[in-house]
C-alpha cells in the first residue's frame, strides 16, 4: 500500500516538474517581442491600462534532455489570451489557455522500442510571466507505456495511471522549482 502511494506521488511530481520545465524553457520569440513592446508603450502611457492579444489553435513544442536522452513535450490549447495590465507603474503579463492538452515523454527505452508518456488535460491554465508561475485548474493526468520512441499525436492505449487534481501550481525559483497541488485522486492499473 505504501509502495503504491509512493509511486503515485512520484509519478504526479514527475508530471508536474516536466510540465513546469516545459513552461519555463519554452518562450516564444514573438511573445517576448510583444511583451517588450507592451512594456515600452506602458511606460509612456497612462498609469492604469490593459492590453490583450487572443490566439487560437495554440501549439508549443519543446525538447529537453534527461540522462542524455532527448524528450519531447507538446502543448496544445484551443485558445489563449495574453493580457498585460499596468497599475501604478507595475505591469503583470499573463497567458490564459483553455482546453489544454500536454503530451510529455517521461522516458524512452530504445532497446525495448517503448516509452513512458504523460498526458495532461486542463480546462483552464494560466502562465504569469513576471513571477514565472503557472496555474492549472481541474487537471487530469494519465500515464502510458506505449511502443515507439517518437511522441504520438494521439494515444489509444489503456493508461497505467490516472489522476485528477483540483489545482496545480508551478513556480521557478533560483534553487529549483516550487510545486503545489491540491485535492489529488489517483487510480492505477493492477494488470
Amino acid at each position: 500500500m505504501f509502495r503504491r502511494a509512493a509511486l503515485i506521488s512520484l509519478s504526479i511530481w514527475v508530471i508536474v516538474i516536466a510540465l513546469g520545465t516545459y513552461y519555463f524553457l519554452d518562450v516564444d520569440h514573438k511573445d517576448v517581442e510583444h511583451y517588450e513592446r507592451l512594456l515600452e508603450i506602458g511606460e509612456k502611457g497612462p498609469q492604469d491600462q490593459r492590453g490583450r492579444q487572443a490566439k487560437s489553435g495554440v501549439l508549443k513544442e519543446v525538447w529537453i534532455e534527461k540522462e542524455g536522452m532527448p524528450l519531447h513535450i507538446r502543448l496544445e490549447s484551443d485558445e489563449a489570451l495574453i493580457t498585460i495590465e499596468r497599475k501604478q507603474n507595475k505591469s503583470q503579463v499573463s497567458e490564459e489557455m483553455s482546453n489544454l492538452v500536454c503530451y510529455m515523454q517521461e522516458a524512452i527505452y530504445p532497446e525495448e522500442n517503448t516509452q513512458l508518456v504523460q498526458v495532461i488535460h486542463a480546462e483552464k491554465a494560466t502562465y504569469y510571466y513576471r513571477s514565472d508561475s503557472f496555474v492549472a485548474d481541474e487537471v487530469e493526468i494519465s500515464r502510458y507505456k506505449i511502443s515507439g520512441v517518437d511522441l504520438p499525436d494521439k494515444i489509444d492505449a489503456k493508461p497505467l495511471m490516472k489522476a485528477k487534481a483540483k489545482e496545480v501550481e508551478f513556480r521557478l525559483k533560483a534553487d529549483g522549482m516550487e510545486i503545489k497541488a491540491s485535492k489529488i485522486k489517483a487510480e492505477m492499473d493492477n494488470a
